[in-house]
């Protein structure tokens, strides 16, 4: 109880707090209203008349009394002399209570000077502006270090370019803090602190590949007028949602490296942050991923007390033990592992930091004081603390009565990560920073649950999660991937057309992203790869097949109608090409459906999305599939997920097979050796043999982005030339596999001649064909088949054949079946 419950009566306190606050219900000793120190929308805030003590449950600011509510309200400094003489001013002499004793000059003059020196705590001096020749005067990020800094810190080198990061290779001299001389040795980054206007007002110098030992600081401010805290980045960059609060501007940019799409730091860690620090994270959901150790702990209790302050949500991140945890449960007293060992030494990605996210422990101020008003029938227990996390999903009715809203857990999960609903086939997706990855709805529901806490009941978190999930619906007209010329890799979303790079962005709904990046100027040629393909394929025509088709698979196009066949005896070659494939294309954008599995629902389904499906099972029956044409030629086909409604879709998969030999098939149509594009393997590395590099897969696996590039260019001539590039060696192949499976074309070619103006009867044709059937094993046709075919096999042989058969009346009347434009070849007898 304060000087107000102490001093004036119950009735006095209650009207004066009717003045400061909006109260909209009264229940027992508590008047409940609206907050008037953050934007209220629910009823939020409540005034305990006899108590004097008042409480807001969105933890804006510390509970307190009536004359610190109208220090609040009217913006004076908290318990303070001016504020306490101000309410007494306009409030103790209506209530009958004498004003404070006079204070003698002396007192006043001393009162004054400290309450000058108190607001000149509360607004910290600005940093001086650098002029922006100081900063272009520092080297750019050359390769070298961009690869040390991605292998040492996690800093990809988009995220430095976003941020400005360069190299400390120029020092300011001793006489002026904005002249600049070269330094000898490079051994800091530097990076750019910038107000929310975009003025540079500080050069963060970081040892960021380690310090040396007896050197300066691991990072320091760039002089003397520059030294004041101030944000990173600026908060004029953060975007709607939850923030990540690190400790430190490497932890920072590490967390954009790997996906968080909203993080902020201070480049200092005052006690009481400056009031723009608090104010620009106002209202939010914060978590705070400072240091694994005592330290880092004591500054996060501290950045806690001032974001609650402003109304923030605000949890702690519970470092993983692995992360230094002593054997008695502690934490080391000062430079433990941070964000970046996290994700750097300890190689974890960005769903495993998720998680922790989630399980983050809500930070919930000592001494809170206040009782939440009467339950609703799906409320909170009546003896929940109204200051718990999970109380922000809960709003409160007319009635007074908290009841939980499943809108405001909704969008706080859309907020936190965002999704992408696709309703067609029930997948959901996450934004990871690139692209939408696949997300489960186990993991939604397991995200609702840890937000929800003790209250979660598995009705509240479904109905919350089916909402999110409706709420993150692809936008009507929308499909997955549907910029066609637009493909997502590691360095950006790359125009397979133009070679434009842009910035990724969730608008391209990208649920592809390729482990490769493109710099076309930077990027050796795959010399190895080159070398291993004149070893393996060697020839010419079907190494440019090859390439067109790897830069096929790179597109979601299927208007070339090919399936990739590659055929060798065995230890080849094949399979390191398929290896290379996959890995260029992303083994999450890969499947392996064999050709038999094509006609399971389910197994289908596994094709969704993907760019490349492989496989080594080839048979004749699949070949003839139905859905083995469909997915050639990208026509819709029905699937099915499991325990999920059957869906249709349009693949954009292309199918590659490694076979030892071609299947049989009685498909003899045109359609059908269209629809294959054979590559022959013509060297074996046996056992023990010399030329064998037993190293070989790894050294390709090192020209990955090479590879990618050689693709692109393969693909660049298979759309200017609208089809591939045909060679003998192919022809050949695709001829004698049609002989393989038309016995008829091959009668033609080894015992017809094809020339004008001559008549054969069938029965002599069908007799020998009989008889060359016979003697090469073919299976016998009947004898409409064979007339049926002849024609066709002709046409086969020479494009311009005329062969038919015919039935002219002959003198006797009869008609015998005869055939046109061919004849047989006479008999030799050695």
């Amino acid at each position: 109880m304060g000087w107000a419950g102490r001093n004036l009566s119950r009735d006095q306190r209650d009207a004066i707090a009717r003045k400061l606050f909006t109260v909209t219900d009264e229940e027992d000793n508590w008047l409940n209203g609206l907050c008037p120190l953050h934007d209220d929308q629910n009823q939020s805030f409540s005034y305990n008349v006899d108590e004097d003590v008042f409480h807001c449950f969105r933890q804006c600011v510390e509970d307190g009394d009536l004359v610190d509510l109208y220090c609040h309200v009217r913006g004076l400094p908290l318990r303070s002399g001016e504020g306490f003489k101000a309410f007494r001013r306009e409030f103790a002499a209506d209530a009958g209570v004498g004003q404070p004793a006079r204070r003698t000059p002396g007192e006043t003059r001393k009162h004054e000077a400290a309450s000058q020196k108190g607001a000149a705590k509360r607004s910290p001096r600005q940093n001086l502006e650098i002029p922006e020749a100081v900063y272009e005067a520092m080297t750019p990020v050359t390769p070298d270090w961009a690869a040390r800094l991605y292998t040492q810190r996690g800093w990809t080198p988009e995220v430095m370019t976003t941020y400005g990061v360069r190299l400390l290779s120029h020092f300011r001299k001793k006489s002026d803090l904005y002249a600049v001389f070269p330094l000898k040795t490079i051994d800091r980054v530097v990076i750019p602190v910038r107000d929310a206007q975009g003025v540079l007002r500080n050069l963060r110098c970081y040892h960021a590949l380690g310090k040396p030992p007896g050197d300066q600081p691991k990072i320091y401010s760039w002089g003397r007028g520059h030294g004041a805290s101030m944000l990173f980045p600026p908060a004029s960059m953060l975007r709607p949602g939850g923030v990540l609060l690190c400790e430190g501007e490497g932890d920072c940019l590490c967390a954009f490296s790997h996906g968080v799409r909203n993080a902020i730091t201070q480049t200092g860690k005052p006690n009481e942050w400056p009031e723009d620090h608090a104010e620009a994270l106002a209202g939010r959901d914060v978590v705070i991923a400072y240091d694994a150790d005592q330290a880092g702990q004591k500054y996060a209790e501290a950045a806690a007390k001032n974001l609650v302050r402003k109304g923030c949500a605000v949890r702690i991140i519970r470092w993983p033990a692995f992360m230094g945890l002593r054997e008695d449960g502690s934490w080391p007293e000062d430079h433990g592992q941070d964000l970046t060992d996290f994700f750097v030494r300890h190689r974890k990605t960005l769903s495993d930091f998720m998680l922790l996210l989630d399980d983050a422990q809500p930070y919930v101020p000592a001494g809170k004081a206040g009782a939440s008003p009467d339950a609703g029938d799906d409320a909170p227990p009546a003896g929940a603390d109204p200051n718990a996390p999970y109380m922000r999903f809960f709003g409160m009715s007319a009635n007074g009565r908290f009841t939980f809203r499943e809108r405001i857990l909704a969008d706080y999960l859309c907020q936190e990560n965002p999704m992408m609903y696709h309703d067609k086939s029930g997948q959901l997706f996450v934004w990871n920073g690139k692209h939408f990855e696949i997300y489960s709805d186990e993991q939604l529901k397991r995200r609702a649950i840890n937000a929800l806490g003790e209250e979660a009941t598995a009705a509240r978190v479904a109905s919350c999660s089916s909402l999110a999930m409706t709420m993150s619906a692809i936008p009507h007209g929308r499909s997955l991937n549907d910029r066609d010329d637009w493909l997502c890799i590691e360095n950006g979303m790359l125009n397979v057309t133009t070679l434009e790079l842009a910035p990724h962005d969730r608008d391209y709904l990208a649920t592809i992203m390729l482990p490769v990046r493109y710099d076309s100027e930077t990027t050796p040629k795959p010399e190895r790869w080159l070398t291993f393909l004149a070893e393996t394929i060697q020839t010419e025509g079907p190494i440019a097949q090859l390439q067109e088709f790897m830069g096929y698979c790179l597109t979601r196009q299927t208007k070339f109608d090919k399936c990739l066949l590659l055929l060798g005896p065995g230890s080849d070659g094949k399979s390191k090409v398929i290896k290379v494939l996959r890995a260029m294309v992303g083994e999450a954008n890969c499947s392996a459906v064999s050709m038999t599995g094509l006609e399971d629902q389910f197994q289908r389904s596994a094709l969704f999305g993907k760019l490349l499906n492989v496989g080594t099972e080839v048979t004749t029956a699949a070949l003839e599939s139905e859905y083995f044409k469909a997915i050639v030629t990208g026509d819709p086909i029905q699937a099915s997920f499991k325990h999920k409604d059957s869906f249709e879709f349009t693949p954009c998969v292309k199918l590659v097979y490694a076979a030892n030999k071609l299947p049989r098939v009685m498909d003899n149509s045109d359609g059908y050796f269209r629809r294959i594009l054979p590559i022959q393997f013509k060297r074996q590395f046996l056992e023990n043999d010399p030329a064998m590099d037993p190293d070989l897969e790894g050294k390709l696996m090192a020209e990955l982005d090479g590879i990618f590039e050689w693709a692109l260019v393969g693909l660049h001539r298979l759309l200017a030339q609208g089809r591939f590039t045909m060679c003998d060696e192919t022809r050949d192949i695709l001829m004698d596999y049609r002989r393989f499976n038309n016995p008829v074309l091959g009668f033609v070619q080894d015992r017809c001649t094809i020339t004008d103006n001559t008549r054969t009867d069938i029965k002599d044709l069908y007799a020998d064909f009989k008889r060359y059937a016979s003697e090469n094993g073919f299976k016998q046709l009947n004898r409409e088949n064979f007339m049926r075919e002849l024609e066709t096999a002709a046409r086969k042989v020479r494009e311009d054949a005329a062969v038919r058969v015919t039935r002219p009346r002959a003198a006797n009347g009869a008609r015998p079946y005869l055939v046109e434009n061919i004849t047989l070849n006479p008999v030799v007898i050695e």
